[in-house]
């Protein structure tokens, strides 16, 4: 237990006996009965097994009470593998294929953000800087990016080599979040975050696009298709209410459309005029350039002669300045 090791029920129960009786007793109704730990279970998500469809076959992702993560077989019967982290985690985000390559993002309550790579944990750890309460992957494949939010208020992304894109500042914590795809109309990708205060807001990597009041705090929401529509948005907020809302087919979604110009670029720079002296200047300095950076060098070689000199006439003179230290005093 010191060594950071989970025990089972039965094993902690025996280390708090109040004293050697009471442990043997406890050893003696536990003789025969299997050591089986039971653990709950945090968060969950699929792991595709060999094939990138919507219907392909797909592996169950489960993280653990205990810090581990099983992937379980797409029967779902049996674990297939299981990998120990060490902090407990709370969201699962997966890419790639399990019989090729994949990755499982896991954020944990430790702030750290670790990954498992092909059956082996990564050693290093990505520092979200603060607890993590969403997480999910934009885009499909190895090279999406990974966007956590965190309660400081904050959105990091990051690459998939754990360098950081991007962060992106709310005026209060993040409930919900969710990734905005559309691929059968059109192109495009962003980031839904549900807020605290039950505003929608509308991301285009860091550049905000648009927003939307619903009146009260979201605490789930799913993009997807719904019916005939492909742009469809299920919320459900904190008084069980459920939200749909349809994305217009001629939405625009694209940062550069949205965003809107700082004030400042509307002000004009205070550029002075071109003088007859400023233009006879420049071209003095384009034909002479040769000779006055001759001129700057022997003028600094002379100072800094000049400079030797009198330092040299200064500490034979004794006529310095004198430092001074308790008991001693020494001459420069």
């Amino acid at each position: 237990r010191d060594a950071g090791i989970a025990l089972s029920r039965r094993s902690r129960e025996l280390l708090a006996a109040v004293d050697d009786t009471a442990a043997d007793e406890m050893v003696a109704l536990s003789e025969g009965v299997p050591l089986v730990r039971h653990d709950l279970v945090t968060c969950m998500e699929v792991l595709k097994k060999n094939l990138d469809e919507p219907d392909a076959c797909s592996m169950l992702v489960v993280g653990t009470e205990g810090g581990q993560v099983h992937i379980l077989d797409p029967s779902g019967k049996a674990v297939a593998e299981t990998h120990t982290l060490p902090s407990t985690p709370a969201f699962l985000a997966t890419a790639g294929l399990k019989a090729v390559e994949y990755r499982i993002a896991a954020a944990c309550r430790d702030g750290r953000i670790y990954t498992v790579k092909d059956g082996a944990v990564l050693p290093g750890a990505i520092e979200a800087g603060a607890t993590p309460c969403g997480m999910l992957r934009l885009g499909g494949g190895l090279d999406s990016q990974l966007v956590v939010s965190t309660l400081a208020s904050t959105v990091h992304a990051y690459q998939p080599k754990g360098k950081r894109s991007y962060s992106i500042r709310l005026p209060e914590p993040a409930t919900c979040l969710e990734a905005l795809e559309l691929r059968r109309t059109r192109s495009a990708k962003a980031l839904l975050l549900g807020l605290a205060s039950g505003e929608l807001r509308l991301y285009s990597e860091r550049h905000l696009v648009a927003t939307l009041r619903l009146g009260e705090p979201i605490t789930a929401m799913r993009f997807g298709s719904y019916g005939r529509e492909e742009g469809s948005l299920l919320a459900v907020s904190a008084s069980g209410a459920l939200t749909v809302k349809m994305l217009q087919r001629k939405a625009r979604l694209e940062a550069g459309e949205s965003r809107e110009a700082p004030p400042e670029q509307d002000v004009p720079l205070s550029v002075p005029k071109k003088t007859r002296l400023y233009i006879e200047q420049t071209q003095r300095e384009r034909e002479q350039a040769v000779e006055m950076h001759r001129a700057f060098q022997r003028d600094l070689c002379q100072l800094r002669l000049s400079t030797a000199r009198a330092y040299v006439k200064l500490a034979r003179s004794g006529r310095g300045p004198l430092s001074s230290a308790p008991g001693a005093k020494l001459r420069l």
